[in-house]
């Protein structure tokens, strides 16, 4: 009798391991310094494996997630980040039916006061200003519009003085105050504008080694200031003495960059890169350039390859990726791949297909950079030795990301390029780093000593896009460490100094 009750129990219990149920999670979160819910405050559901979810809370701090078809034996782990992005979490159980947890954390209301300006153009002196905020809270506008002029009101005009001979340059700045029920806040936004004579020019010619170039043209880039906008604006083409101009200019740019280019299968491209004033294969070192009416030229004198360059077995290979729902496929036709040697001289020019794949042939061992071109794109270069044990690299992949160019492994971003400023280091009590991720992540940090053994570790739940957290270090000794991070794929490892 005992052998069968042992086996019914058994066999229960076998079939309690493998039963589905619906599961409840519920809780309230609320502000630990007056003990209100907190609404709108993101939580986070995830079963470590395959389960990974989030909501809000709503009007009075409350959530509640239903999730079906949960085997009984699975465990949940509920988090929310605080006011100082610390991540607090807690623990359901499938073999509860409802599981309540609460949390408690700081968090503060911050007004979001920013401000920001657009501007019409109504003559080349006359200019309509036009401010906005982001509150919904009464503001002031303040205007300084840099020749020592000021107005006030959210939407002002003001003419500037004829310019003498060529284009001024002021810096307008917006202040704004807003007024919140118990507090205000202030912000501050910069643009520089153009004020122009009635013919400004952009002017220069276009040579490879004192030669002119048949059948190439001039891109007129407009930058924003500071430097973190580039877009094409304008293009001229090189007559037959290989000169260009621009006479128009659109308004809203303080500077352009200028670049000289030519078909990708011509045979100039035999010789000759594309090229950015003043000499240059990357925009982001390119000088600006300003209209003028007076003789000023701006010559572009395009760069060679390096010539006689040995050949071999090796090769690179790998794909741009455009996965921000921002961009798509047309961006490939304006990419330049170049290959590059340890003394900074182009090898080699490629552009992507239709699909995005490149390729590098026949070179000879040795140690190279793939540096991607892309005018308002910032690349970080990827670096690889071809050698006898390692002659073919292929999946030396780019991804187009935001403003940024990064290189990736296998289709996965490099978790290095994710991870931002760790601060301060050397460091007393808490560490600060910053993540930039593409998906909602579970992330390892471990901090060990020399000895490789782990003294501090710790597991956070990152959102998608910038985020910042905070590491206690204070109980560590003063000395050498080893910060681990790894998101379950990748790792990587960073100097730490404990003071």
């Amino acid at each position: 009798m005992k052998k069968y009750i042992f086996l019914i129990f058994l066999l229960w219990g076998n079939i309690a391991a493998y039963a589905y149920s619906t599961l409840q999670i519920q809780g309230l979160v609320t502000n630990i310094a007056n003990g209100s819910g907190i609404s709108g405050c993101k939580i986070y559901i995830t079963d470590n494996l395959y389960y990974n979810d989030s909501i809000t809370t709503g009007s009075n701090g409350y959530y509640t997630l239903v999730i079906s078809n949960v085997s009984v034996s699975q465990n949940y782990v509920v988090s929310v980040k605080d006011c100082n992005n610390i991540i607090h979490s807690g623990n359901a159980s499938a073999m509860n039916p409802v599981n309540t947890i609460n949390f408690s954390i700081c968090y503060l209301v911050q007004m979001n006061c920013q401000n920001g300006f657009s501007y019409i153009k109504q003559s080349n002196i006359q200019f309509n200003f036009t401010g906005s905020n982001a509150s919904s809270y009464p503001t002031l506008y303040y205007w300084n519009f840099g020749d020592g002029q000021t107005a006030t009101g959210q939407s002002v005009s003001h003419t500037y003085a004829q310019p003498a001979t060529s284009a001024n340059y002021y810096q307008v700045t917006l202040n704004t105050k807003t007024y919140y029920p118990n507090d205000s806040c202030f912000y501050q936004s910069l643009q520089t504008i153009m004020v122009t004579d009635t013919n400004p020019k952009i002017r220069g010619r276009v040579t490879g080694n004192d030669t002119v170039i048949a059948n190439s043209w001039v891109t007129l880039y407009g930058i924003n200031n500071p430097i973190g906008s580039c877009v094409p604006v304008d293009t001229a083409y090189v007559d037959n003495l290989g000169n260009y101009q621009f006479t128009s200019f659109p308004i809203n740019y303080p500077a352009y960059i200028l670049k000289a280019e030519f078909s990708h299968f011509s045979n100039t491209a035999n010789y000759y890169i594309p090229t950015y004033f003043d000499t240059l294969y990357s925009w982001l070192n390119s000088p600006p350039v300003l209209p003028v009416t007076d003789t000023t030229s701006y010559n572009l004198q395009l760069i060679n390859f390096v010539p006689n360059q040995a050949s071999g077995i090796a090769y690179i290979s790998g794909t741009m990726m455009i996965n921000d729902a921002k961009h798509n496929k047309s961006l490939l036709k304006n990419i330049d791949i170049f290959l590059i040697n340890q003394n900074n001289q182009v090898l080699k020019l490629n552009k992507p297909d239709l699909v995005g794949d490149y390729s590098f042939y026949d070179l000879a061992f040795g140690t190279y950079k793939v540096f991607v071109e892309l005018a308002g794109k910032i690349c970080t270069p990827g670096i690889v030795t071809l050698n006898s044990s390692n002659p073919h690299v292929t999946d030396f992949n780019f991804e187009i990301r935001d403003n940024s160019i990064l290189l990736a492994v296998d289709g996965e971003l490099k978790l290095e390029n994710m991870i931002g400023n760790i601060y301060p280091n050397p460091a007393n009590d808490l560490i600060n780093i910053d993540f930039s991720l593409r998906d909602f992540s579970k992330i390892k940090l471990a901090v060990c000593n020399q000895l490789g053994q782990v003294i501090i570790q710790k597991d956070v739940f990152i959102d998608n896009g910038n985020q910042h957290i905070q590491m206690d270090i204070k109980d560590l000794k003063p000395g050498y460490y080893t910060l681990k991070i790894s998101d379950g794929k990748q790792m990587i490892n960073k100097k730490l100094i404990k003071i």
